[in-house]
């Protein structure tokens, strides 16, 4: 736990995005379902136990996933900006990045950062 807690600290550190003490904006957040296709309102209707967000940071786009299934989720990424490529940064459980899906843990949180290749 103690190695988590100063993973998320040094990740809200190096991320000013993540001290904002203002609501994001829809260009600053985008809302994802586990298939890379943008949440619709329709999405929102019904009790959504797995989604994720990628919000846009100056040091490179933040993708985060939020599994709140028991089991595990196949999670397709959505594009990458140009040259750039996802890296897992962190996550509450094993993570494993494959060729543009993460294998999501039953009760994750997965962290990725936009990276230049």
């Amino acid at each position: 736990m103690l190695k988590l807690v100063k993973e998320l600290l040094k990740f809200r550190h190096e991320n000013p995005v993540m001290g904002q003490d203002n609501f994001l904006t829809d260009d600053q957040c985008v809302w994802y379902r586990p298939d890379a296709e943008r949440m619709r309102t329709k999405d929102w209707q019904h009790f959504v136990r797995a989604l994720s967000c990628r919000i846009r940071e100056k040091t490179g786009n933040l993708f985060f996933i939020f599994n709140g299934h028991e089991g595990n989720i196949s999670w397709q990424l959505p594009v990458n900006s140009a040259h750039k490529k996802w890296q897992l940064v962190l996550s509450t459980e094993k993570a494993s990045l494959i060729n543009g899906c993460v294998q999501v843990s039953g009760w994750a949180v997965v962290v990725l950062k936009e990276v230049g290749t």
